[in-house]
């Protein structure tokens, strides 16, 4: 037998089978590897190599116990190493009173740290880092107050337990989150080893307060303009910052033009409240009508979205249907546009107090007829003719359009469902129809015996006297209209003693002419365009006439020409137009020279 010394030898060599335990041991010891890898070789061999046939199943499920051995391991080795980190035994817990916090209102945080990790933490400092827009009121370490956002905590003794109280106001989306940051940092250790602690505390306002609420009347009418308020007011301890409400409106709702965007609030101090108006229509057909009002609290280009205000109201299809015709060539400044409203019921009950009336935005518009039927029954209807008066002129400040004008009308009906008793009156409006509307004219006739700036454009004596001839100028303007006139004519009539000279001035248009024999003075152009507007000029035509008075005038202010009218065809409407000029006398209001000398002496 080998010595003690020899199998060791032996073994180290490695050249050979081992013969003894000794050696054995001895040539592990020299190759480690092999100490772990033997039992995997003869498992290989005895489950793949011996096997006649290759089983994949085989190798599948050892490849899979082996990546579940090793995730326990790497498990177990990752859980030992965080849980040995010094800041995962420092302990934070936050509690916020009132339990449910509210956008905009006071809420108090209260953070208590525990010191789990078993020494003294040296020197700790609190980061303390706020949601956005924070409006930090009071924070405090224990009973003492503290100011900043980094607090100093002092020396924290193992397993000492200590607290910070946060007081302030969120402003954040209702339902979102409000993130509040610490980070606790200090020295520990026999070496003063630094370290730091970082925790989030997440919180969720339910409700604000801004609070909303609508007033609607009782009932909407489907087609019918109804107006409503939004209400906002400030339940709160301080004043909100800058609010925005938009409505989110629902197809099949026409809102009015200053209803249609955003809404930007004024500051609103604690507890005020305010109203914002918006008006529109329900289309007709609609059953329900969802009003939905978003508000947000603004922050330079942040908006926090607060409580919405949704709201269903049912929509009562009107029981009154009524529509209108424009009876043709009535659509004249001056006279009165004539319509037939037709109404019928088309409810199952009856409706009282039905009154039909026309309504108009245009300027011409003056007021309509408003006709009481009383009471009608389901199934009933009729019709009634109803006059819109029409102003003769307007000022061209009442329009920003100056030609081709028409005129919008709408017949209305308003009426109560329940008889003899002060409830909401339900008014409907049919469809607007736009009517051409005929030219509006202004006929001026006037004579001048001086100019407006004193030029004499007259001879002969002032007053006229008996034998002798005076002369004077007649002048006819055309102003105020809105449409092409075809074939203008304005002519006059002279008196036996009045004489046309002959002399004349035209602004536009063909020369006056003069039927010596039927007296007539006339003026004609074949097109004469729109006067209206504010840079068009006045049309002029101006004539001189002669009168020798005779002694039968004496006393008198004599014609010197009678019978101005005008004539033509409004392009736009096609309808005949009039006007008419006043008569002209040796009567000169107004005139430098001839004022107060138009009676006729011998």
């Amino acid at each position: 037998m080998e010595s003690l010394k020899q199998q060791i030898e032996h073994g180290l060599s490695g050249h050979s089978r081992p013969h003894s335990p000794i050696e054995h041991f001895v040539r592990l010891l020299r190759h480690p590897g092999r100490l772990l890898l033997t039992p995997v070789y003869r498992y290989v061999g005895r489950r793949y190599l011996k096997r006649e046939k290759f089983e994949i199943r085989f190798l599948i499920t050892d490849i899979f116990l082996l990546i579940v051995a090793l995730g326990l391991v790497a498990s177990a080795v990752g859980w030992f190493v965080w849980h040995n980190r010094i800041e995962n035994r420092i302990f934070f817990e936050a509690q916020v009173a009132p339990t449910e916090i509210v956008s905009g209102a006071p809420s108090t945080l209260v953070i208590r740290y525990t010191n789990g990790t078993g020494q003294e933490l040296k020197n700790a400092y609190l980061n303390l880092t706020y949601p956005a827009y924070f409006e930090l009121q009071e924070i405090a370490i224990g009973e003492t107050a503290a100011t900043g956002e980094v607090v100093s905590l002092g020396d924290i003794a193992p397993d000492e337990v200590g607290s910070i109280k946060i007081r302030g106001v969120m402003f954040g989306n209702v339902h979102g989150e409000q993130v509040f940051e610490t980070k606790m940092t200090f020295t520990y250790g026999e070496k003063e080893k630094s370290g730091e602690k970082i925790s989030r505390h997440v919180f969720s306002p339910v409700s604000s307060v801004l609070k909303l609420s609508l007033e609607i009347p009782d009932r909407i009418i489907a087609s019918q303009p109804f107006s409503g308020n939004i209400v906002y007011q400030n339940t709160g301890e301080i004043t909100l910052p800058k609010i925005i409400i938009e409505p989110e409106w629902p197809n099949g709702f026409a809102p009015a033009t200053d209803s249609q965007k955003a809404w930007e609030l004024p500051v609103i101090e604690a507890g005020q409240e305010g109203r914002i108006k918006f008006t529109g229509t329900a289309a007709s057909g609609m059953e329900n009508l969802e009003l939905i009002f978003h508000p947000s609290f603004v922050f330079g280009t942040d908006h926090f979205q607060q409580d919405s205000l949704i709201e269903t109201v049912k929509i009562i299809q009107p029981q009154i249907k009524i529509s209108h015709s424009i009876e043709p060539d009535t659509a004249k400044p001056g006279g009165n546009l004539k319509t037939l409203v037709q109404y019928v019921n088309i409810g199952e009950t009856p409706v009282y107090n039905v009154e039909l009336s026309l309504i108009s935005e245009n300027p011409f518009a003056g007021s309509a007829e408003k006709i009481l039927i009383g009471t009608v029954e389901a199934g009933a209807s009729g019709e009634k003719e109803i006059k819109l008066t029409l102003r003769s002129t307007i000022t061209q400040s009442e329009t920003q359009i100056y030609e081709h004008l028409n005129i919008s009308t709408q017949a209305t009906a308003s009426y109560q469902l329940e008889k003899n008793v002060a409830g909401q009156k339900i008014t409907v409006i049919d469809s607007a129809i736009e009517t051409p509307l005929t030219t509006p004219i202004a006929l001026h006739s006037f004579g001048r015996y001086t100019s407006d700036r004193g030029d004499q454009l007259g001879r002969g004596p002032l007053p006229p006297t008996v034998g002798e001839q005076t002369k004077y100028w007649i002048f006819w303007n055309v102003s105020g209209t809105t449409n092409e006139i075809q074939n203008l004519t304005i002519s006059g009539q002279l008196p036996n003693n009045v004489t046309f000279t002959g002399r004349q001035t035209v602004s536009l248009g063909n020369a006056i002419e003069y039927d010596a024999n039927s007296k007539t003075v006339t003026w004609s152009i074949k097109e004469l365009a729109p006067t209206f507007a504010p840079s068009s000029k006045i049309i002029g035509i101006a004539f001189e006439v002669a009168i020798t008075p005779n002694e039968d005038q004496i006393g008198t202010s004599p014609n010197l020409v009678f019978d101005t009218s005008l004539s033509g065809t409004d392009s736009w409407t096609g309808a005949w137009i009039t006007a008419y000029g006043t008569p002209v006398t040796t009567n000169l209001p107004g005139d430098l020279m001839a004022d107060g000398w138009g009676i006729v002496v011998n």
